[in-house]
């Protein structure tokens, strides 16, 4: 008995050696209160307000696929990295829009230490941000500096 115990710990623990490459989801938020709350949080992580409507489904997947990108940012050196979308097609979404002073979509904020840092262009979009995350300190696993660290 003891020594069945035994293998089915091992080969039981053996599974979980293995875990699926991080994954970040969006973000969503409800009011403009969970995102001031977000860009208030203490530290050196970074805020992505991305400004879109629902329709606008190329330029979301381009933001979606840089936030997973960068979701393991913080396993690789680099400081924690957060996507929002913001659809503007809710009375929510235009609430927050307006509060941020953002009058055409989709536009995409970066925001560090509760800083406004940099406004990716609409071109290129996934290039512009990724970018825009190296040059504030994350990382992602596509990056040959993290290696460097």
């Amino acid at each position: 008995m003891r020594i069945i115990m035994q293998c089915f710990l091992t080969i039981g623990s053996a599974a979980f050696l293995r875990a699926p490459a991080p994954r970040m989801q969006m973000l969503r938020v409800r009011s403009a209160d969970e995102v001031d709350a977000l860009l208030a949080a203490p530290g050196d992580g970074i805020v992505v307000l991305h400004f879109s409507t629902s329709s606008a489904v190329l330029g979301n997947a381009l933001v979606e696929r840089v936030a997973s990108n960068f979701a393991a940012s913080k396993l690789y050196g680099g400081v924690s990295a957060a996507v929002v979308t913001i659809l503007t097609d809710t009375p929510a979404g235009c609430e927050i829009a307006a509060l941020r002073g953002v009058t055409e979509f989709p536009r995409t904020q970066v925001h560090q230490k509760g800083q406004f840092r940099t406004l990716s262009r609409r071109d290129n979009l996934d290039a512009a941000l990724g970018a825009a995350l190296l040059a504030l300190g994350a990382r992602s696993p596509d990056n040959k500096r993290n290696r460097a660290r």
